[in-house]
């Protein structure tokens, strides 16, 4: 009996070969030939500390969809230091932004180095890095002129600016030999873009402070603080619907990985301490039904809710505002 408990106990988390994979993705970089010079990805610990809270969603995503626990241990280090080279290319935005020097392509050199490096430079890794690259300009311009910005054009910022979610969990999928899924990837693009409207509206007090982008900031430049709630609420309807139109779109394996990795376990599972494997309990269930569960579960966790919405700060409108919110 205790010779059996103990076996269990001490069974590996991944078997031989999938930690060899793991360990070899892991060393690839390091036995290039010629070797590679790694000289546009270096940070700082600041830069990883500021990094640290999305890296390790990132990782909590890929365990839930499938990757080895133990096999994560060997993604960490590229992992985290891809998105401290986000922090890297948000702080030179900044700084741009505060009339310092122009924030140039550095940070997403790096990027785009760590990707070749591991082998997971695609097409669809290289198009999300685009986005980002493309937000943090549309970004500096934005915050430079006060421009008054559409309900479309919030929209897309909202997705570009967490394109960098998008891209490390394709590098991370990769590097775990997961198979892709670009219907899941859709529905956890709608999720991460609501995920930064909140943030915005959670932080919008120490924004108007600091002068820092925040898409409340430029409902107020767009339409005035009267109907700033008002633009704010349309930007989160259509994010809302969108992630419920491709819901009703998506297959039910596709459906199976967003309740896993977007819904708590259900109250059930909880009671009696199962942990950790719920996906087993979606996926016995039908496509309608999952549907149907993940939509109320949505709507009962107030995950399509924004957060009660602070009283907007008057700020100069830019000039040519009041036309343009006439036509959005």
């Amino acid at each position: 009996m205790t010779a059996t408990k103990k076996a269990k106990v001490c069974r590996p988390l991944v078997s031989r070969g999938a930690r060899g994979a793991a360990e070899r993705a892991w060393k690839r970089p390091l036995s290039a030939d010629p070797p590679m010079a790694w000289e546009r990805t270096a940070v700082t610990l600041r830069h990883q500390l500021k990094a640290g809270a999305v890296t390790l969603h990132c990782v909590h995503t890929l365990r839930l969809l499938g990757c080895p626990r133990d096999a994560l241990d060997y993604y960490w280090p590229p992992l985290l230091n891809l998105e401290a080279l986000v922090y890297v290319g948000d702080l030179a935005v900044e700084r741009e932004q505060a009339d310092g020097p122009p924030a140039g392509t550095a940070w997403r050199d790096g990027i785009e180095e760590v990707l070749r490096g591991y082998g997971c430079d695609t097409a669809e890794a290289l198009a999300d890095l685009r986005a980002l690259e493309e937000y943090a300009r549309w970004e500096t311009e934005s915050m430079r002129r006060r421009a008054p910005h559409s309900v479309d054009d919030l929209v897309r910022a909202c997705h570009g600016r967490s394109s960098d979610v998008r891209i490390m969990t394709r590098f991370g999928r990769r590097l775990a030999g997961l198979p892709g899924d670009e219907s899941f990837d859709r529905l956890a693009g709608h999720m991460h873009a609501m995920g930064e409207l909140v943030s915005d509206v959670v932080g919008y007090a120490k924004d108007v402070a600091d002068d820092s982008c925040n898409f409340y900031r430029m409902c107020v430049w767009a339409v005035g603080v009267e109907a700033a709630s008002a633009r704010l609420h349309k930007v989160w309807r259509r994010l809302s619907t969108d992630l419920l139109r491709d819901l009703a779109a998506a297959d039910r394996r596709s459906l199976v990985r967003f309740a896993q990795v977007f819904l708590l376990r259900p109250r059930p599972l909880r009671v009696l301490a199962v942990k950790r494997r719920p996906t087993r309990v979606y996926a016995l269930l039908p496509r309608a039904v999952l549907l149907t569960w993940i939509r109320w579960r949505l709507e009962r966790g107030e995950r399509l809710r924004l957060p009660a919405v602070p009283d907007p700060v008057p700020e100069p409108a830019a000039e040519g505002s009041a036309a343009h919110s006439s036509m959005c």
